[in-house]
């Protein structure tokens, strides 16, 4: 689903100095001890690096263009008291495996099934902010401005301490513009810095996707970025013998991206099984059972949070409006449906069949 690098179009980005590098191409061989850094972004990348980079460095200012709902992550070191339980009593890892799905999952409540359901998590997430951040100025620039869902909730316990050290700074002012030195707000206000480190995201979908070529002549990157379609998010029309994981539709924000693969990949595994057992040599959805598909992921997205909650932008929904490819319902539901490869949803052909009969 995610692709390459994501920068900011920022006037005079190519003029710095210094290093300046994206998150998914770390310069490790960047020393940061001494230096003063800026971070561009506040997403979910620079909420795993910024907790490590902060204590390194000797100023630490942070760019946020809007704040992120930080719920906890309630990670911890487990005790071999609790490892040698789990080990004589498998069933209690189920449990606990069991209890944290069902925990993620439920945010599937405020996404799909209806926005008032929101308080709960809201709280869960205000919890954190107020427990963490003690200044209430500071607080009131962590606060998110659209409904948790809206975008992507992050789990976190060491984001917002960070945030609240004294060599950090949070800016919420817009860039106006980078230079040689630093980092320029719209408000005329210049920070000096010696790093840039951007946290800004990846590019959709992958570029790899620019090499694979359709019956018509397409690559699959325009057909994605024209309107994200496929069905289950494994198989797009036009794309013969080409199957994807989190493709569009197959991706969910309310569960764990691997539990989806997993789904993904048994249906893309028995797929392979029974066109090797029916002697298919070329399958492919049919275009009419992609369209239904679609039109039901559009139909169902209609009062999402992602469409609905407020946030001005969002990889969760297109430049107009639309669900970006996100699965509108619970995994559970997708992986019922992924349960078998549908031959009868596809078009075939087979090698004794000269006029490419499809069946």
């Amino acid at each position: 689903m995610y692709g390459e690098a994501r920068y900011p179009d920022i006037p005079g980005r190519d003029s710095f100095a210094g290093p300046a590098f994206h998150s998914l191409h770390w310069d490790h061989g960047f020393d940061p001890a001494g230096r003063r850094v800026a971070v561009i972004g506040t997403g979910a990348s620079a909420v795993q690096f910024i907790p490590e980079l902060q204590p390194e460095v000797d100023r630490l200012v942070v760019f946020q263009r809007s704040a992120p709902w930080i719920v906890p992550r309630m990670d911890r070191k487990t005790t071999e008291q609790e490892r040698s339980l789990l080990r004589r009593i498998p069933l209690l890892g189920k449990l606990f495996r069991g209890a944290y799905y069902l925990g993620i999952e439920s945010f599937g409540l405020v996404s799909f099934v209806n926005n008032r359901f929101r308080y709960p998590f809201e709280a869960l997430g205000r919890f954190q902010l107020r427990r963490q951040v003690r200044d209430r100025g500071l607080r009131a620039r962590l606060t998110p401005d659209y409904i948790i869902g809206c975008k992507r909730a992050i789990f976190s316990d060491d984001y917002l301490p960070a945030l609240t050290r004294d060599n950090v700074d949070v800016v919420t002012t817009g860039i106006a513009k980078i230079t040689p030195t630093g980092v320029e707000t719209t408000d005329g206000t210049r920070y000096p810095v010696d790093a840039i480190v951007y946290g800004t995201g990846f590019t959709v979908p992958p570029a790899v996707f620019e090499r694979v070529i359709g019956i018509d002549g397409r690559p699959y990157t325009d057909v994605y970025t024209e309107s994200p379609r496929s069905y289950l998010g494994t198989a797009t029309a036009g794309y013969p013998n080409f199957f994807t994981t989190l493709g569009a539709f197959g991706a969910v924000g309310n569960q764990s991206a691997i539990y989806m693969i997993e789904a993904q990949c048994r249906y893309i595994v028995d797929a392979l099984g029974r066109i090797r057992n029916d002697g298919a040599t070329r399958v492919e959805v049919r275009p009419s059972i992609q369209e239904a598909f679609v039109d039901e992921m559009n139909r169902r997205s209609d009062e999402t949070v992602w469409l609905t909650g407020g946030c001005a932008t969002s990889y969760y929904h297109t430049a107009d409006g639309k669900n970006a490819g996100l699965y509108p319902g619970w995994s559970f539901e997708y992986a019922r449906r992924t349960k078998r490869f549908d031959i009868e949803s596809f078009e075939t052909e087979h090698p004794r069949d000269p006029m490419a009969v499809r069946s």
